[in-house]
Order: C-alpha cells, then sequence, then structure tokens
C-alpha cells in the first residue's frame, strides 16, 4: 500500500481543461480540417484544371508547330519547284547557247578558207608581168572582201568570246540553282521527319541545349530573299543569254549575206575582167596576124630596097669610071662639055638615089624590127582563160 501510494506519488501531473477548452479545442480542430479539406479540393480543382490546361496548350502548341512545319514544308516544295523549273529552263538556255556558240565557231572557220582563197587569187594576180600588174575593178573588190572577211573574223570571234563568257556566268548561275535546290530537298527531309515525329517515336531524347540557337541561323525573310535572289539572278541571265543568242544568230546572218553579196561582186569584177581579157585576146590575135603580115611585107619591101640599092651600083660604077677615065683627056681636049655636065649630073643623080634608096632601108628596117618587138609582145600576152583558182574560189 505504502508503495503504490509512492508510485501514485511520483507520476507527472496532467494539465486538466474545461469543457469550454475542450469545445474549443474540437472546433479549431473541425475548423483546421475544413480548411485543410477546403485548401485540397481547391488544390485538386486548380491541379485539374492545369492539368486539362497544360495538355489542351500543349496540344494546341503541338499543332500549332505542326502547322507552321507543314506551312515550312508547303513553302520548301513550291521554292524546292520554282527552282527545279527554273534550272530546267537554265540548262535550256545553255544548252542554246552552247548551239550558238558554235554556230559562231562554224561561221568564224567558214570564213578562213575563203580569206585564204581570197588572198591566194590577190597573190597569184601579183604573178602577172609589166603592165598587166593593174590595180582593176576586180583587184579592188578582192581587197574590199579581204577586208570585209577580216572585219567580220574579228566580229565573230568577239561575240564568240562573249557568249563564252556569259556562258561560264550563266553556269555560275546554274551552281548556285544547283546548291539551293540541294539545301532545299536536305532541309524537306528534315522537316518532313520533324513533322512525323510524335510521343511515341523512336529516337526522341532530351537534349542538353535545346533552344540554343545557331550562329548562321537567318530570318525568314533573309531565306525568302536569298532563293528569290537566286532566281531572279538566273532569270536575268537568261534574259540576257536569250538576247545574246538573238543577237549572234542575227550576227551570223548579217555577216553571210554581207559574205555572199560581195563575193557576188567579187565574181562579176572577174567575169568581167575575164571577158576583157578575151576580147583584148581576141584582138590581139588579130594584130598579131596583121603584123605578121605586114612584117613580111616589110621583109620584102626591105629585100626589094636592097635589090634597088644593089642595082644603082653598076650605073654608078659606069659613071665614076667615065669621069675618072674622061679625066686623062689630054691638054686642051680636057673640057668641061655637055657630056661632062651630063655624067656628073647623073653621079649627083645616081648619088641621091642612093642616099634615098639607104634612107628608106634604114627605117624599112627599124619599122620591121619594131613590129617584130611587138609581134613577141602580143604573143608573150596571158591568156585569158579562166584560172583554176577561180573556179576554186566559187
Amino acid at each position: 500500500m505504502i508503495l503504490a501510494c509512492n508510485k501514485y506519488v511520483l507520476r507527472k501531473q496532467v494539465d486538466h481543461h474545461s469543457p469550454a477548452e475542450w469545445t474549443a479545442n474540437n472546433d479549431s480542430i473541425a475548423l483546421a480540417t475544413k480548411q485543410v479539406i477546403s485548401s485540397s479540393h481547391n488544390l485538386r480543382t486548380q491541379s485539374h484544371y492545369q492539368r486539362n490546361e497544360s495538355k489542351n496548350r500543349i496540344l494546341w502548341k503541338n499543332q500549332e508547330t505542326n502547322l507552321a512545319l507543314s506551312e515550312r514544308v508547303l513553302d520548301i516544295k513550291l521554292w524546292h519547284k520554282t527552282l527545279e523549273e527554273t534550272l530546267k529552263t537554265i540548262e535550256e538556255e545553255i544548252s542554246a547557247l552552247l548551239e550558238t556558240k558554235t554556230a559562231l565557231e562554224s561561221a568564224l572557220m567558214n570564213k578562213v578558207p575563203l580569206l585564204e582563197a581570197t588572198k591566194m587569187c590577190l597573190m597569184l594576180k601579183d604573178r602577172r608581168t609589166n603592165v598587166d600588174v593593174v590595180e582593176d575593178d576586180q583587184y579592188h573588190q578582192m581587197k574590199k572582201e579581204i577586208k570585209l572577211l577580216e572585219n567580220i573574223s574579228q566580229k565573230l570571234q568577239q561575240k564568240s568570246k562573249s557568249v563564252w563568257e556569259h556562258l561560264c556566268r550563266l553556269k555560275h548561275t546554274r551552281d548556285h540553282l544547283k546548291a539551293d535546290i540541294v539545301d532545299k530537298l536536305s532541309a524537306h527531309n528534315i522537316e518532313t521527319y520533324q513533322l512525323d515525329l510524335h510521343t511515341k517515336s523512336a529516337g526522341i531524347t532530351l537534349k542538353p541545349f535545346p533552344v540554343e540557337v545557331p550562329v548562321s541561323t537567318v530570318t525568314p525573310e533573309q531565306w525568302h530573299g536569298f532563293s528569290q535572289s537566286n532566281k531572279t539572278s538566273a532569270e536575268n541571265e537568261m534574259e540576257s543569254a536569250r538576247y545574246l543568242c538573238l543577237d549572234a544568230l542575227a550576227l551570223i546572218r548579217d555577216t553571210e549575206n554581207q559574205t555572199s553579196s560581195q563575193r557576188e561582186a567579187t565574181a562579176f569584177a572577174i567575169r568581167k575582167r575575164i571577158h576583157e581579157l578575151k576580147q583584148t585576146r581576141d584582138m590581139l590575135v588579130v594584130q598579131q596576124e596583121n603584123l605578121e603580115r605586114e612584117i613580111a611585107r616589110g621583109r620584102n619591101e626591105v629585100q626589094e630596097l636592097e635589090k634597088s640599092l644593089q642595082d644603082t651600083a653598076g650605073p654608078m660604077k659606069v659613071v665614076q669610071t667615065r669621069l675618072e677615065n674622061r679625066k686623062w683627056r689630054p691638054q686642051m681636049e680636057l673640057c668641061g662639055d655637055t657630056p661632062q655636065t651630063s655624067l656628073h649630073q647623073e653621079f649627083m643623080h645616081l648619088r641621091d638615089v642612093q642616099s634615098a634608096l639607104q634612107q628608106k632601108l634604114q627605117e624599112a628596117s627599124l619599122l620591121n624590127m619594131a613590129r617584130m618587138t611587138l609581134s613577141s609582145t602580143t604573143r608573150n600576152e596571158p591568156k585569158a582563160t579562166e584560172p583554176r583558182w577561180y573556179r576554186t574560189k566559187l
């Protein structure tokens, strides 16, 4: 009993409260519980709202992203198609420009034989001798043709050089287009793959720096402006190429017309000169025949003069002998009588006749030599036939 009392005495003293405190405590607990329940209810309501809102926002944002990606893919497709069409057109223009360049080179090569043939014609004409080396109409036409062909060759070379330079620029523009098309195709594949991604796709992971923007990133305006610049540059180059092709073809036509017209003028001058040479040759042939007949007559006349001169030798000897013998008459018989006067007159007459015959013989000999020289000249005249180089030129 004593031990029990001791144990009771050592126990801690318990605080006692009044019923009002107990009631207030219960009310306080009830109020706290109500507040906790209300807060929990609000939290659950807000969480549910936030979950729905987050889900809807995620869905809408994903839809917006997908829509933006779809529009981006569509833009890339449109630009890819546009650039492909431009590339096809520029390839056609390059082919046309190559054909034009080939035509220019062919036209230039066709002028080389004509130029060489005309120069050969002039060289052959310079082989003429003496007075036949004349600067006639065909000579001037050939000089004009050479000058025209050299001028045409220079123009064709310059135009071919311009076509080549423009062809290089066109190929450079084509390379830019191809590079842009390759980039567009690569971007299209990437954007299409991004558009096909979803939450259950394989290979999706969290990335360390997902929002990091590359340094080389450009704005949509810059992207659009770059492709537009490539397209515009290609269109400008193609339009210049078209005008250049038309200009080159017009130059080829004009040069062909000029060459044909000048060749016809040269050929006409050559034919005219050949006709003149033939007429001159025929005239010289007639003159040659007349000269030969005249030379024969001259030779006969010289022979007749020589014979007449020889015929005067006998009478001259007789007269001189008579005069010499009459000098030996003696004394008073040495008289200047009528026979002496007659012999003296006969001597003077014979001397005048011989002098006149010798003069005529000398004149006939000189004239005969002149005829022979002229005959030799006419025989050496070139034949007025159509030369081989003329047939080759035509």
